[in-house]
């Protein structure tokens, strides 16, 4: 894998996890860090798909795309300066609630970098527009974290957020509608079970997600369940995106 690509597919998610442990630290109450552990799990959910995405985007283009793709990235300046942010953010030294929500402007720079990506060189796809869900998710979350920082209450942008059980080796129909695919953030922490959760989009098994981890999934028909006989039972939190 280019160097370009590389760097940019593991300081960008860095990021985020830097940029949501100093929130926390800035969080103005207990209750509000609750908040923040949610988003947290959200925005690396959706970091991780976003490499994931652009992983596998890159393994289709062209020679003279790759280089354009790597040409662009270099020259934008995002490395150093992801880099740089992730030094200065990652020691979580940033004091003031207001000079890290101007932080979170950093985030905006690398998605445009992105969105230029995506236009400019990789056109249109399904992968093309599940990157560009992705990066508006991103958008929602950051903002999020930014209003709960402030002590101001976050906009909810239509999101749905509930605890679900899961038993095991019996499956549950999170979402099912032929016409319409859904995306939703699946956070497993742990409670009350060590299991896997199995998890099948569109009748395809992804990687089962071991606690304490959250992905993000999308399609038309989503079904879950714990590894394991009936015995095993816990909760997940499910967050339900607006797209």
């Amino acid at each position: 894998m280019p160097r370009e690509l590389s760097t940019l597919l593991s300081e960008f998610p860095k990021l985020g996890a830097n940029f949501c442990k100093n929130a926390k630290k800035l969080s103005p109450s207990s209750e509000v860090r609750k908040i923040l552990d949610i988003y947290e799990a959200g925005l690396n959910a959706s970091l991780a798909g976003l490499s994931t995405c652009l992983r596998e985007q890159y393994d289709t283009l062209t020679s003279d795309q790759k280089k354009g793709f790597d040409r662009m990235v270099a020259l934008s300046g995002a490395l150093p300066m992801l880099k740089k942010a992730n030094e200065i953010i990652g020691e979580h030294s940033i004091a003031d609630r207001e000079v890290l929500v101007t932080a979170s402007g950093i985030f905006e720079k690398i998605k445009e970098i992105i969105r230029d990506i995506l236009e400019y060189i990789i056109g249109p796809g399904e992968i093309t527009e599940l990157i560009k869900r992705l990066l508006k998710w991103i958008d929602m979350i950051i903002e999020n974290i930014t209003g709960a920082i402030k002590e101001k209450p976050p906009a909810s942008q239509g999101f749905h957020t509930w605890q679900q059980q899961v038993i095991g080796c019996v499956w549950f129909d999170l979402y099912s509608d032929p016409n319409r695919k859904k995306t939703f953030i699946l956070n497993h922490p742990g409670n009350g079970t060590s299991a896997e959760l199995e998890i099948e989009v569109d009748g395809n098994m992804t990687p089962p997600l071991n606690p304490p981890d959250a992905t993000t999934v999308h399609g038309n028909r989503i079904r879950l369940h714990l590894k394991g006989d009936s015995s095993q039972s816990g909760y997940i939190t499910v967050t339900e995106l607006p797209f």
